[in-house]
């Protein structure tokens, strides 16, 4: 993992994080020094927002979503502590201060004086979870939800459609929500020639005729099964694979059957 720096700030043993290693290039980590010595001058408000600014460009940034727990801590900003640190925790795998955050994160929720209570199940369960932008989860995730302010959920999924809702609870309101992502659908193009040309050809496709002399037909993306009929012909049949957005060409040859 990443040398991590820390700086004293002027909270008593509170520490920053102000790792050289920037996930966004000389920008971010421009960004983290000044909100490093923001922080340690005293301009508490300017530090943080100039964390969060390198979140909105980089919300995976291990260094300034530990810095936010630390200052939402001291602060004692219950809400911060446990928000920042679900995101932490989703980024920081085998970071050395994750049983320091996991402590402060359920000391938080124990302080926390009714909030509102968001429970979220996505399908599929490796769905990523998304609250105000920042990655916290995936599949199931229960938050704890300042009352009275606006949230952004978020859920995407590769090949499915995207998810989101904006929720605002009361003090001590649950909230369920569950959402199975919808799975898009791609096509791709099946083109058929018969070698050598000939007519009166009923093409099947997936045991469903598609109609006669069919030269082209636009598929879901993946297997069919293909099925050309014709009287006095023996039945020809193939799987073929239909690409996404592409094309699939398929030369067929038909052989009169024996019987005729």
């Amino acid at each position: 993992m990443p040398s991590r720096r820390f700086i004293l700030s002027v909270f008593a043993g509170l520490l920053f994080a102000t790792s050289a290693w920037a996930q966004d290039g000389n920008k971010v980590e421009e960004m983290l020094t000044r909100a490093s010595k923001l922080v340690n001058g005293g301009s508490i408000e300017s530090g943080t927002k100039l964390y969060k600014e390198v979140l909105a460009l980089r919300p995976d940034n291990v260094d300034a979503l530990f810095s936010l727990v630390q200052i939402s801590d001291a602060v004692q900003d219950f809400y911060g502590v446990v928000f920042y640190g679900k995101a932490y925790l989703v980024v920081a795998f085998d970071d050395v201060d994750r049983p320091d955050i996991e402590r402060k994160i359920e000391r938080a929720k124990d302080r926390l004086q009714f909030p509102g209570k968001l429970k979220i199940q996505i399908y599929p369960e490796d769905a990523e979870i998304l609250v105000n932008g920042l990655a916290l989860g995936k599949g199931t995730l229960e938050l704890p939800l300042k009352p009275q302010e606006n949230y952004i959920v978020e859920s995407s999924y590769k090949d499915h459609v995207p998810f989101k809702v904006e929720v605002n609870l009361r003090q001590s309101e649950e909230k369920l929500i569950t959402k199975r992502l919808e799975k898009i659908t791609f096509f791709g193009e099946l083109q058929i020639k018969l070698v050598p040309t000939q007519t009166g050809v009923e093409v099947f496709i997936d045991s469903a005729s598609a109609g006669v002399d069919v030269a082209s037909q636009r598929l879901s993306e993946g297997r069919h099964l293909v099925c050309l009929r014709k009287a006095g012909f023996d039945r020809w049949w193939r799987y073929v694979d239909v690409p996404r957005n592409d094309k699939f060409q398929l030369e067929a040859q038909l052989f009169e059957s024996p019987e005729n």
